[in-house]
This record gives structure tokens, sequence and C-alpha cells, in this order.
């Protein structure tokens, strides 16, 4: 049976009940636009993505979990800061609303993506390396076709939501008809806790 996977670091209540508030205070901004053009994810799919993996095989996931124990062992718990709230990919036309991460969790954030996809190599684990810098983002919401600017309510704002994060997280993505549903598969608390 394939599964379709990666691998994320998942955030403290309280930094969910502030993004919470944000998205309250977002939403009523974009009561103008068509019903059905934009969807904002639930509080159950916020996490921050380390790397993406696609559909692997059962024999794959194994590996995955045993290069993911070796890598959380290397890391100490991270603190993860949210710096700006902006349509994204940012520079090109909005598809979603992002929380950017702060440059410093960000390069954090890639270090720990560089050790796991080495350990990923080593097991002989079959996934696509992105080239592009790794930009750490949660997806506030997603629209459904390509948005022009000029459309959108203004949302870019500076902000500072802060959590920590204890563990490395294999997460399994079910695509629905309401959107994704993810389901924690397996955990690693950084630095060798089980």
């Amino acid at each position: 049976m394939r599964r379709r996977v990666f691998v994320a670091l998942n955030l403290e209540k309280g930094a969910l009940d502030s993004i919470e508030k944000l998205v309250s205070e977002l939403q009523p901004k974009f009561a103008a636009v068509p019903r059905g053009s934009i969807r904002f994810t639930s509080r159950e799919n916020w996490h921050l993505t380390v790397s993406f993996l696609g559909y692997q095989e059962e024999n794959s996931i194994l590996h995955i979990i045993s290069a993911m124990e070796q890598t959380a062992k290397n890391f100490s718990a991270q603190e993860i800061i949210f710096k700006r709230l902006l349509y994204g990919p940012p520079g090109r036309t909005p598809r979603m609303i992002w929380l950017l991460a702060s440059k410093e969790t960000s390069l954090r954030l890639n270090e720990i993506k560089q050790a796991f996809e080495d350990e990923l190599d080593k097991r002989g684990v079959a996934f696509k390396r992105e080239s592009r810098p790794f930009s750490g983002h949660l997806t506030l919401a997603r629209f459904e076709s390509a948005a022009k600017i000029s459309d959108l309510p203004k949302i870019d704002k500076e902000i500072n939501i802060a959590s920590g994060s204890g563990s490395l997280d294999l997460m399994e993505s079910e695509l629905k008809r309401g959107g994704a549903e993810y389901t924690i598969i397996q955990k690693f608390n950084f630095g060798g806790g089980g």
C-alpha cells in the first residue's frame, strides 16, 4: 500500500490559539471574495512541513522512520518564530495565505531538513529534493484558482508568534473532497527521547 507522507513540526497549543485569533480577524476581510474561491485551513492542519516525500511504499516508511529517529537524536527542541503574514508564495501570483517563519527559524529548520534527507539517501529512499532555499511557512488558506493581488485585501503585516516544537513528526496526507486530512504516523522527540 502506498501512503502520501511528509515530515513536519507541530506547534504548541498557545501558538495555535494565537494563530486561530489571527485567522478570525483575517476571515472578514475576505467576505467580498466570491464564495468557494478561498478555503481557510483548519487548526488541525496547521503544521510546518520540513520535507514532503510524496507517495511511499510501506517498506520505505520503515526507512523513513529510521532516518527520522537518527535525525531527531542530533537536534534539540526547536523554537519556531513566525514573523510575517502574507500571500504566498512570495513574489508570485497568490495561491495561499502564509505565516512566514523568521529567517533564523528557516535556517535552523533547513539544517534539520538537510540532515534528514541525507539520512534518507543513505537508506535508498526515493524522493525529490528541493533545489530552492527552504522557507518555513504555515498555510492558513488556499485559493481555488490563482488570484490577482489587486483583487485581494491587503494583509501583509509583521507579526510575532512563537512556538516550541519538541518532536519531528511523520505525517500522512489523505486527499479528500474537503481538502487534505493529516494523521501523525510516528513522532520522535528531539534529543533522542522516544
